[in-house]
């Protein structure tokens, strides 16, 4: 799952948890949780909210298919 459609599913999963995700703060940790590989390069830059969590989790996610798009074609 990228990481476009994993935001889309919390975005749309986390309006049955208002009582789990009461703050931005809550729900940026919980997005955090649920990242793959780029995960530990997130969790330590600690972003106050979602919508910055998930921009930095989209970036990475650009930078590493941009990575391996170039070491493809050598």
């Amino acid at each position: 799952m990228t990481v476009a459609q994993y935001a889309a599913k919390v975005k749309e999963l986390s309006r049955y948890a208002l009582t789990t995700i009461s703050t931005e703060d809550d729900k940026a940790r919980k997005f955090e949780w649920g990242l793959t590989s780029s995960r530990k390069a997130v969790v330590g830059l600690e972003f106050p909210t979602y919508s910055q969590v998930v921009k930095c989790a989209l970036r990475l996610e650009r930078e590493d298919m941009d990575f391996k798009a170039k070491w493809k074609k050598t």
